[in-house]
């Protein structure tokens, strides 16, 4: 939906070509450290005691695509639902919810591009289409759907659940906990608190989440990288005073020397083994507390 993740003119080209703080109470800490890359790390998606799975789920007539990782301990788990920022559910967004399973929940990743059918470059501005804000509401109804799903299943204790989102499924996850009642707690890494151009859609703009901070009633947990090239360190400093100043429940961390998508060990100039590293404790702490 956004391809903020990637330089807007090669995400067109590869679109055309087929695809497309803490605060508690009133006090927040950011965080700051260096940097440091490798793709040599273990892999969730490699343990044995995890089952994985792909399934589809029905949001109204319509089928969307899912992966769902559990664990193989028989027995009912809370459940998190992961939110990726470009086309498909790729290695690092399985590995994501494989994680969760390591850590005792239901991961269940959902493809928000699950409507693509044949060729997409047919459509007159396919990024114009994506970045709109009526395909984010798409997307937050296949959000819900997925949660819907998963109170159905046996292994599920069926009560509220987390959200986890990275990038555009950051934003995607912080908006749904406002409307939300099934949304217990919210882990976004590297949100985009403010769209600016070219990723903005005049005629039907995304809301900002900067502008809609104050509406955020369940806690949330926010990533941000000091070297983040597609959202400006002000933006990310701003985000964190609203947050403050409407005193939502939010734990807030900026990572010195961490770009954006650090979280992603399959982008090797992307990804930040450090930052990954304190970011993954971080979350499963603050998911042990909240969904407690």
């Amino acid at each position: 939906m956004c391809f903020e993740c990637e330089d807007i003119d090669t995400s067109k080209r590869k679109f055309l070509a087929g695809a497309t703080a803490a605060i508690v109470g009133a006090a927040l800490t950011s965080q700051t450290f260096g940097q440091q890359q490798t793709v040599s790390e273990p892999k969730a998606l490699d343990d044995p005691n995890i089952v994985h799975q792909s399934i589809t789920f029905q949001n109204g007539a319509d089928t969307i695509k899912g992966y769902l990782a559990r664990p193989k301990k028989a027995g009912k788990h809370r459940a998190v639902v992961v939110s990726h920022g470009n086309p498909g559910i790729s290695e690092d967004i399985r590995n994501a919810a494989a994680q969760m399973a390591q850590a005792g929940y239901i991961g269940l990743a959902l493809d928000w591009n699950s409507r693509a059918t044949g060729d997409t470059s047919k459509l007159d501005k396919p990024l114009e289409y994506y970045l709109a804000n009526t395909f984010a509401k798409t997307m937050l109804q296949d959000t819900q759907a997925a949660i819907n799903y998963l109170k159905t299943q046996s292994f599920v204790r069926q009560k509220r659940v987390g959200l986890l989102g990275f990038c555009g499924g950051g934003w995607i996850s912080l908006i749904l906990a406002i409307t939300s009642k099934d949304v217990k707690a919210v882990v976004a890494f590297y949100p985009p608190p403010i769209f600016r151009a070219p990723r903005i859609v005049p005629f039907d703009p995304r809301p900002n989440l900067i502008d809609v901070a104050d509406k955020i009633k369940v806690p949330i947990q926010c990533h941000f990288g000091t070297q983040d090239r597609v959202i400006p360190n002000e933006d990310i400093k701003n985000f964190e005073k609203v947050l403050r100043d409407k005193k939502v429940k939010a734990e807030y961390f900026i990572y010195e020397g961490a770009g954006h998508a650090f979280y992603d060990y399959t982008r090797p100039q992307l990804y930040n083994r450090v930052a990954t590293k304190l970011a993954h404790g971080r979350m499963l702490a603050f998911f042990k507390r909240q969904l407690a």
